[in-house]
């Protein structure tokens, strides 16, 4: 007997609520005790009507069940076929049954295939292995020369690749690259459209990943077959996940093979198949298509709806000069000019079926022939249809005369619209007849007014004699004369070049001329002609690359600086020059950085015959007509050695250095209305997540790549130091945003050592593994120096400007001092060199930071956001920028800020308009004031230094000095006992992932540990933690379903069993200071993903050993 258990509770149970699947969840008797919105949606019950299990099943198929259920293990799974009852009647479906416990309950599981295996209708199951050539299978003849092309570069270099990626794109249909284990190494854009994804997305997984359950079995066969056999093999139709097949297209998989015959990648796609009906009406319609054609005598082509060109007249061949055979099957895009492509490629996939435009074919370099272009589509059957294009040349004028009287739609062509200047005027009295829109809005003037003028208003008197010099009336070779000197109605002077045209008007002869504004061009020539001898006589070398990077130019500096030949250097790349660890940053810099802007570095280039040469280099990109990276014009300027000049310094030096202060206006001034951050930091945190999820699988990957090669080649270091630095730019962007966001108008005011705010930085300093890390030296801080401000904001401001700093300088050290003003305030200024700021550092802060130039930043890798929170931190502590000088030239980077001194600073001086600094007298020890390591300079014999007199005061009371207290004797340290062995072979882990990329990363890189369970929700991941032991849980905070990581945190602590079971969480990205929440939160430790294998390690070590 069945007992009916009515679900009461309405609510979806975690064990099947986050399935996508439609589920139903039966006790022990078959009673319903759940289901999730998917069943819903599957059976069309309300939801208070789905109530017991005989509703949706009959008699007979609960008997099964109950068969089933004797057979069936504690967490196995089995599959059958039930009939369910649904308001549309019943239907047949596959069921995955699994049998699991709930405490002390157990429990059925029902999964329903909703999909019906995925698909509905017939199923591609279609095979054919084709009997002739590959060149008469394939219908575009762009694919065919695609495939020649992979099969002979095959494998890919990099550049190989991007060109093919590039090729592959511009295709209608998919296609996609494969290699010997069906992991994808190429796609198009239509492919991966297709699966909802980017093709870089779609990179380097495998092909099983995107095919249906039932497919596999068939797949895997068909792919075996090809690698047996090398044979070409015909499909019907894409399968892929999601229900989705291409009706009407065929896939054709094309292997690569070696030289030794064996199958190596293969090559997909996809291509339209043809209906019999399509056929048919094709096979009648040749005989008309043809007798159209023999009678058509304006230039025709037919294309088919992807744009394949099918039929060609031979007037079309003779206007575009091509072979009729070459072009069949070709992408009408090779014979249409170029300007007119995307058009015609909209009329086909619009609704429209007819179309007229203006179409213009280039007779020579500067004649212009204009036809009516005509779009016709022609319907083969319901879905099917061909474009018939022909052209039909628009009758002009040869008589001029008439064209001016008649103005006509031709005078409007060819004067009144031509963006070309145009003026016409009678030869005997210079008077003019007409002029066009450019010609008025060259010289300025209305039309009435240009009518009433003549030939010699447009000159100034002294250059009227070149209108009677023969000899300026002779065109050159582009048939234009000149230049000449013409006026504008304002007066200014604009130099053109005229085609002079004579012909009869009116029984008179008349000149038409056509105008060419070369002002500009002559300017620039003259620039170039000093340019051109700058650049042959200078010193420095001067080298011209493709946008690459190969050379194509050098001046003969290079070779008396490198000892290198001209020839030598021609058609080789830039990055040869200079050392192997250098080529990375440098591509990344200039040549793949696609910046638009000057870039400057610091490189070694090598010398012949050995050597190097260390160069400041300067690369300024040249740009084309479409604004795109030409080339590059790159100056090496060689540094000049420093001479070292050793002094005898005195043992003891009083000097005083007056400094002085200029002070600006400052970056913001003393009113400041609040700042808002405008930025919601969680969902920053979100969408930082999102993007360094895939980002960071692909490292995790790359890492492991690495490992395993044992000598990479130049080009396989060079993509993974380029790929790494990008993640790290991305990485500095992100953690500026971040920072950035969270700075707020609000302060918390407290009385704040210097020194303690120094230390925290120097803490900073210590800690950061940084490439850009410079070491810290603190030349002049007092100790008695405090500040009433708010501690965060002023330490996130120290190390910004540390940051930011160390960025914008090659050298090794900067020096940070904080030094009284006066009673108000103080001066934190920071140097990068022992005795001032160089030219380079000053430069770049100046022009990045305080006169916000992105542009440059960028290319040292500073991030907009980095200078925007800079700012917004000196605006929100009331601070102004203030350089500081000595001796009239720049000696640090300097910012005033508010001050309270607690007790008088013994060494230094307030001055209203300069600043005293002292080297210590020697003295006896005493509690630390100021701490410099600057070098003394001697004084010279002649004039001693004499230390000032100091002010007469009224007598005071002087101030005992404070007594020490005495030194605790720390005993020294005991060692830590030894690390205990962590034996990774005995944990079994529980990953709780939704990323199925970040799995598989994990399973790679934590091989060694006995047993590894995935699950990608907490709700999936509970069963498990029923039926499995595991010693640790790895646990992503973004979870798919119900639950996030903190959520199912909460929940693991209150199941006794799992409450002190260690749980690591891991992320993507997360903001400042999360990581000490997650910690709190009751996790045992957090790890930013990509989860290298070190990490976790030491996160176990912490935990076990």
């Amino acid at each position: 007997m069945i007992v009916e258990e009515k679900n009461k509770t309405g609510k979806t149970d975690p064990l099947i609520g986050g399935n996508d699947q439609p589920a139903l969840l039966l006790d022990i008797n078959f009673g319903l005790k759940s289901v999730n919105a998917a069943a819903k949606r599957f059976f069309g019950y309300k939801d208070h009507t789905i109530s017991t299990t005989s509703l949706l099943l009959k008699e007979p198929e609960i008997n099964k069940l109950v068969k089933l259920t004797e057979e069936i293990k504690l967490g196995e799974t089995k599959k059958t076929d039930l009939k369910f009852q649904t308001v549309n009647g019943e239907t047949s479906r596959e069921v995955n049954v699994r049998l699991i416990a709930e405490g002390d309950e157990a429990l059925l599981m029902l999964l329903i295939n909703a999909q019906n295996n995925g698909f509905a209708g017939n199923l591609p199951l279609g095979l054919k292995v084709p009997t002739v050539e590959i060149d008469e299978l394939i219908d575009d003849k762009k694919i065919l020369a695609i495939i020649s092309e992979i099969q002979s570069s095959f494998p890919f270099t990099f550049l190989g690749k991007t060109k093919i990626q590039n090729e592959i794109n511009k295709l209608p249909e998919p296609f996609w690259i494969k290699d010997i284990n069906d992991k994808y190494i190429l796609v198009n854009s239509k492919y991966a459209q297709s699966l909802g994804l980017r093709p870089m997305q779609v990179e380097g997984k495998s092909e099983v990943d995107f095919i249906p359950q039932f497919y596999k079995a068939l797949y895997n066969s068909v792919q075996q077959f090809i690698k047996d056999t090398a044979n070409v093999i015909i499909t019907d139709g894409i399968p892929l996940k999601g229900g989705s097949i291409s009706h009407g297209v065929k896939n054709i998989q094309v292997p690569i093979i070696d030289a030794e015959r064996r199958v190596i990648a293969s090559i997909s796609f996809s291509q339209p198949e043809r209906s019999k009906l399509t056929d048919a009406i094709f096979s009648k319609a040749a005989n008309f298509i043809e007798l159209v054609f023999s009678e058509f005598h304006v230039p025709a082509m037919i294309f088919d709806s992807r744009g394949i060109i099918t039929q060609l007249n031979k007037e079309f061949c003779i206007l575009q000069n091509v072979d009729l055979d070459d072009n069949l099957g070709v992408h009408f895009s090779n014979l249409v000019e170029a300007d007119y492509t995307r058009g015609i490629e909209t009329f086909i996939d619009s609704n429209q079926n007819d179309l007229l435009f203006n179409y213009t074919i280039k007779a020579g370099a500067s004649d212009e022939v204009i036809f009516q272009a005509r779009l016709k589509k022609i319907k083969l059957s319901e879905e099917d249809y061909v474009v018939f294009f022909s052209l039909e040349k628009i009758l002009s004028y040869d008589n001029l005369e008439e064209l001016l009287k008649n103005r006509g739609r031709m005078f409007d062509i060819l004067i009144r619209y031509n963006p070309e200047a145009i003026f016409i005027y009678d030869a005997e009295t210079l008077r003019f007849i007409e002029v066009n829109e450019a010609a008025l809005r060259l010289y300025g003037y209305r039309r009435e007014e240009f009518l009433q003028m003549d030939l010699t208003d447009l000159y100034s008197p002294e250059d009227i004699q070149t209108l009677l010099d023969p000899t300026s009336s002779k065109g050159t070779p582009s048939g234009y004369a000149g230049p000449f000197k013409h006026k504008r109605k304002d007066g200014t002077i604009v130099m053109v070049e005229l085609s002079k045209t004579p012909f009869q008007y009116e029984h008179t002869e008349a000149h038409f001329n056509i105008v060419k504004d070369v002002t500009e061009l002559i300017e620039k020539e003259k620039q170039f002609q000093l340019f051109k001898a700058a650049f042959e006589h200078t010193s420095d070398m001067l080298f011209i690359t493709d946008s690459v990077g190969f050379i194509k130019y050098v001046n003969s500096s290079v070779k008396s600086v490198l000892g290198l030949d001209k020839h030598e250097l021609i058609e080789a790349s830039f990055v040869t020059l200079v050392n192997d660890d250098e080529r990375g940053t440098l591509n990344s810099m200039i040549f793949y950085s696609n910046l638009k802007e000057p870039t400057e570095s610091d490189v070694s280039l090598k010398k012949t015959p050995e050597g190097e040469v260390k160069c400041k280099i300067y690369a300024t990109p040249i740009l084309n007509t479409s604004g795109e990276i030409d080339s590059f014009n790159i100056l090496a300027i060689p540094e000049i050695e420093p001479v070292e000049i050793i002094k005898e310094v005195p043992k003891v030096v009083i000097k005083e250095v007056i400094k002085e202060v200029y002070k600006d206006k400052g970056i913001y001034s003393d009113k400041i209305p609040a700042v808002s951050s405008g930025l919601d930091t969680a969902q920053i945190s979100v969408m930082f997540h999102d993007l360094l999820t895939p980002i960071n699988v692909i490292l995790g990957f790359i890492q492991e790549i690495k490992e395993s090669i044992d000598t990479p080649t130049d080009e396989q270091n060079e993509a993974l130091e380029y790929i790494n630095q990008n993640r790290d730019n991305l990485l500095e962007i992100m953690n500026s945003i971040a920072e950035y966001s969270q700075i707020g108008a609000d302060v918390n005011p407290q009385d704040t050592g210097i020194v303690d705010l120094v230390e925290s930085l120097e803490k900073e300093v210590s800690q950061s593994r940084e490439k850009w890390k410079k070491e810290l030296v603190i030349s002049r801080v007092s100790s008695s120096l405090f500040i009433n401000t708010d501690a965060e904001k002023f330490s996130s401001f120290l190390i910004l400007l540390y940051k930011l700093c160390s960025k914008l300088t090659i050298e090794s050290q900067l020096y940070l001092s904080a030094q009284l003003s006066d009673d108000d305030n103080f001066i934190l200024s920071i140097r990068d060199h022992s005795t001032k700021i160089t030219d380079r550092l000053n430069d770049n802060f100046t022009s990045i930071v305080l006169n916000k130039d992105f542009g440059i930043g960028k290319a040292l890798g500073i991030s907009k956001f980095a200078v925007m929170s800079l700012h917004k931190l000196l605006t929100v502590l009331k601070g102004e920028s203030e350089p500081v000088t000595k001796d009239g030239y720049g000696f640090e980077i300097g910012f005033r800020f508010p001050v309270r001194l607690n007790t008088p600073d013994e060494f230094t001086s307030p001055v209203s308009e300069s600043i005293t600094e002292e080297l210590p007298k020697p003295e006896p020890t005493r509690p630390r004031t100021t701490r410099i390591v600057e070098p003394p300079e001697p004084v010279p014999a002649a004039a001693p230094f004499m230390p000032p007199a100091p002010p007469v005061a009224p007598p005071q009371m002087s101030r005992p000095e404070p007594v020490r207290p005495p030194v605790p004797v720390i005993p020294d340290p005991v060692a830590p006992p030894a690390k205990k062995e962590l034996d990774l072979g005995s944990l079994r882990c529980l990953y709780i992932e939704d990323q199925v990329d970040s799995q598989i990363l994990f399973k790679v890189q934590m091989k060694e540990l006995s047993e590894i369970k995935f699950a990608v929700s907490f709700e999936e991941a509970l069963p498990m933690m029923s039926m499995y032991q595991f010693d640790f849980i790895v646990m992503d905070i973004n979870l798919q379903g119900e639950y996030n990581g903190l959520d199912a945190l909460k929940i693991i602590r209150t199941m006794p069993e799992f409450h002190k079971i260690p749980v690591v969480a891991v992320t993507a990205y997360v903001l400042p200071g999360d990581r000490e929440k997650f910690i709190a939160a009751g996790f045992n430790d957090f790890i930013s993903k990509p989860i290298f294998r070190e990490k976790m390690i030491d996160a176990l070590h912490k935990i076990f050993a």
